[in-house]
């Protein structure tokens, strides 16, 4: 049975979803194990998240069925009959495999993410912030797209924050695709959002060298009147990664309060970020693509030379 790769992860499921490229079994050890089984009663379940442990997370939904992630290398689905494919692929490639990564003491950032330099810089914000459009220019500019939706973090023995590659499909909705040059109607349909396109072509021919790598920056996507770039202080920096987790609403039951706290404050500490205002108008974007390239190139030749943040 083929696996396929996200999230540095080979997963071995049923089958393989659209848009993954499949890989190879032979002689490999899949790092996640998922299976699938259309066999829970919606009449017995509730809306809730429990943790058995430190290492087993539950997850019930009515509409979707049962959930088992074990120590970040097993996800076991049960789910109600009206579930197919793509749904449980769905939610496999979001919710369970971030949960997934938690386990694994990878955070899951909710953001997009280039390569420039040998660093990463991250774009955060809440749906709608603009961050697949932001990224797409940026790669359109000649910038490596690394992640449309999530960017694993982890902290290294020094507490340097790195990253990882994540999904690498954009999915933009009309405007802003035709705001890039694409026609809407020539692009897949994102599977549970119809109004979301996928645009593969922004990574075409790109080849994503081995990471993870150093995280140069993360910036939070704000609208505004006037292009500006501004820090965040400590505090803003923490409140950034409690807020900008995907899913957060599973991170507490994943983790607990006390350690997800902790490690939020420790990627605040290693990590350099920024408000990105920027006008709500296409006419603009281009010109927000280049000031956020600008200042990514500044802070990784910084990184290079070692010069103080």
């Amino acid at each position: 049975m083929p696996l396929f790769r996200v999230y540095d992860l080979l997963i071995d499921a049923p089958d393989v979803p659209r848009h993954c490229v499949p890989f190879s079994s032979e002689g490999v050890h899949p790092d996640v194990f998922v299976s699938v089984a259309h066999t829970a009663d919606p009449t017995t379940l509730s809306e809730r998240v429990t943790r058995e442990g430190d290492d087993i997370l539950h997850l019930e939904d009515p509409e979707f069925g049962r959930v088992a992630l074990s120590r970040g290398s097993h996800i076991a689905m049960e789910l109600v009959p009206t579930i197919g494919t793509e749904e449980w692929q769905a939610a496999l490639l979001g919710t369970l495999l971030s949960c997934c990564l938690l386990q694994r003491r990878r955070f899951p950032l909710h953001a997009a993410s280039l390569l420039q330099d040998g660093a990463v810089g991250a774009l955060c914000g809440p749906s709608g912030a603009g961050k697949s459009t932001l990224v797409s220019a940026l790669a359109r500019r000649g910038n490596l797209l690394v992640s449309d939706d999530v960017t694993p973090l982890e902290l290294d023995g020094a507490g340097r924050v790195r990253a990882s590659a994540g999904r690498r499909e954009v999915k933009l909705d009309s405007p802003s695709a035709r705001a890039l040059g694409f026609e809407p109607n020539q692009l897949g349909v994102v599977p549970g959002t119809p109004e979301k396109r996928f645009v593969e072509s922004l990574r075409d021919g790109q080849t994503v060298p081995a990471g993870p790598w150093p995280l140069a920056a993360v910036y939070l996507m704000e609208w505004g009147e006037r292009l500006a770039i501004e820090p965040l202080d400590a505090q803003e920096a923490f409140t950034l990664f409690m807020q900008q987790g995907h899913r957060p609403t599973h991170f507490f039951e994943a983790l607990g309060p006390a350690a997800l706290m902790q490690w939020c404050a420790a990627l605040a500490r290693g990590t350099r970020a920024f408000r990105f205002v920027r006008p709500a108008d296409f006419t603009q974007l281009d010109h927000s693509a280049v000031a956020l390239e600008q200042h990514l190139q500044r802070l990784a030749q910084e990184s290079r030379e070692g010069l103080p943040h």
